[in-house]
């Protein structure tokens, strides 16, 4: 504490500790505001980072491999298929449909396959000018699909989802030397 009764010159000092002191409130203040708009902004920046990250499309390891499936029509066609689901985006469908009648029709697909949004995302080569999109959940060595929206945008099924298993003789999927965990991402 300054004692300004004692002199002039100890008047001045203390007035100018005074202002010193006022100088660096102001200043500390100014700082302080200005590392929370700065916080602030970053957190914002790292909200979108986040955002973006999830709209963009990526290829899901866990769906990478050899998978078969089944899926039982209304009218009792039993539609089999392998797919194989490759790391660069690609994937091949081999169809064979069981009609009630006994006969058999064959058929193969291939086209591109991603992820984006949390969905599953798949377009043949040939004449789809939207994708296929399912919402998915995978589980163990089985995925279980469900259909949101199709390439036509007119679902030919009220409700249509099916599961698919990895095959015995599908390789074990990796990037960087990770191995596909059983653990959902989505």
């Amino acid at each position: 504490m300054c004692d300004v009764s004692t002199s002039r010159f100890l008047k001045r000092s203390c007035s100018g500790l005074r202002y010193i002191r006022g100088f660096d409130e102001r200043f500390r203040d100014k700082v302080v505001k200005q590392f929370i708009v700065w916080l602030f902004l970053i957190a914002l920046l790292g909200c979108e980072v986040i955002s973006s990250i999830n709209k963009r499309e990526f290829v899901d390891v866990r769906l990478i491999g050899i998978w078969a499936g089944e899926y039982r029509e209304k009218n009792g066609t039993l539609k089999k298929w392998i797919q194989t689901r490759n790391a660069d985006g690609s994937y091949i469908i081999d169809f064979s449909y069981h009609e009630t009648n006994g006969e058999m029709k064959s058929f193969t697909e291939s086209g591109k396959w991603w992820v984006k949004n949390r969905f599953f995302h798949e377009m043949t080569q040939t004449d789809m000018r939207r994708p296929d999109k399912y919402r998915y959940h995978v589980a163990d060595k089985c995925v279980y699909f469900e259909l949101v929206e199709d390439s036509e945008l007119v679902t030919q099924f009220e409700e249509y989802s099916f599961n698919e298993c990895l095959t015995n003789d599908s390789p074990q999927a990796s990037i960087k030397g990770e191995q596909r965990s059983g653990n959902s991402l989505i």
